[in-house]
């Protein structure tokens, strides 16, 4: 992490960064966030949580830039018809944490900009925080190592679900954290209400999976996630169809051209218009890419004034319907790959699926699923 703030520090003050912006001028820059921190002190896991200031001064930079803000479909549109604006801007935000709601939303609205959320809508359907979220933070204040904090979880998430709050907050007990978490919802994600009113107020909401699984190693659970998840996004926006897609993982690794087929196959055989995945060979590869070649970037990982980087480098691993990228007749216009770029906390993706009892712990780039979202 060192290394990039450096490199992006280097290339602010050597002025490559204002010509890498001049360069992509006509590339369509996706920022990425998740939640945001609540309690005192440093925020916890991988930079999943950032500050309220921090969001707030990141969208202040963003506003005194002048780059153009647009709604995620009109600047696919725009982006087809070859009519982006210099520096086009879209904000996601992923995964649907409460304080989307309570805090990031308010933000966006004092200063005008659109945003689309990706709901995974597991937790959204319960009242409860995510289990080894919140198990992981309780433990890792504590003092707690690695191995222990893991074993802690598996024995949480082997109880009933009707007991395992109960359980979570005798383990914060236990080690001695206050339950503002459990008050300000710190680990807890939007409910239906909270979503049906943040849509009435502007906010985009797109598919993001059920359960937030890991596609690399669960691919033939995608498409039942993705049906789950459609229909509880139709229930709470009054039957409108989502039309965009971003998986919940990192890209798919090159050596996984099996499971990428199994990724079209499944999201186009759907009766989708427009199914696209690009795997990501570098960090700067282009999460999405046309038929025709147009592309644009979800980067995630660099401050408002690094967003400008290049698209050289990669081959995306192209997962257009059927390989056809067929523009008729769809549900889902685009589904986006993560990039190996953390967000614009500045951080490796912390998400891996839930899982199934017995099932590995593990994903396969070996980062522990601690920090994730699963049931």
């Amino acid at each position: 992490m060192w290394a990039k703030r450096a490199a992006l520090t280097f290339a602010a003050h050597s002025g490559l960064s204002r010509l890498a912006d001049v360069m992509t001028a006509r590339q369509l820059r996706i920022l990425c966030y998740h939640g945001l921190w609540l309690l005192p002190g440093r925020p916890h896991g991988s930079c999943l949580f950032m500050t309220p200031d921090l969001f707030e001064a990141r969208m202040a930079r963003l506003a005194r830039s002048r780059r153009p803000v647009l709604a995620l479909g009109e600047a696919v549109a725009r982006m087809a018809a070859n009519d982006l604006p210099p520096g086009a801007v879209v904000i996601t935000i992923d995964d649907g944490w409460a304080s989307t709601f309570t805090h990031m939303l308010p933000i966006l609205e004092r200063y005008g900009f659109p945003a689309t959320l990706y709901v995974t809508s597991w937790y959204a359907e319960r009242d409860l925080p995510v289990m080894n979220v919140a198990a992981d933070h309780m433990l890792a204040q504590a003092g707690h190592g690695l191995h222990s904090r893991r074993a802690a979880i598996r024995r949480i998430e082997a109880l009933p679900e009707a007991e395992r709050l109960n359980a979570l907050r005798a383990l914060g007990r236990d080690a001695g954290v206050d339950e503002a978490w459990l008050r300000l919802r710190q680990f807890h994600l939007m409910q239906r209400g909270e979503l049906a009113a943040a849509r009435a107020r502007g906010l985009d909401l797109q598919l993001h999976t059920h359960r937030h699984i890991d596609v690399q190693s669960q691919v033939g659970r995608l498409a039942e996630e993705v049906a789950q998840n459609r229909a509880f996004l139709k229930g709470v926006s009054g039957g409108a169809e989502p039309t965009h897609f971003c998986l919940p993982q990192r890209q798919l690794p090159s050596r996984s051209a099996r499971t990428a087929r199994q990724c079209r196959d499944t999201v186009g055989d759907a009766g989708h218009r427009r199914a696209e995945c690009a795997g990501m060979r570098s960090a700067t590869a282009a999460p999405l890419r046309g038929r025709a070649g147009r592309r644009h970037k979800r980067v995630r990982g660099v401050s408002e004034r690094h967003i400008a980087l290049s698209e050289r480098g990669a081959e995306p691993v192209d997962l257009g319907a059927g390989g056809a990228a067929d523009p008729r007749g769809s549900g889902i216009e685009h589904a986006a790959m993560r990039s190996q770029l953390s967000e614009t906390q500045g951080h490796q993706d912390p998400h891996t699926p839930p899982r199934r009892q017995g099932e590995h712990r593990e994903n396969d780039q070996g980062h522990h699923d601690r920090d994730t979202i699963r049931k």
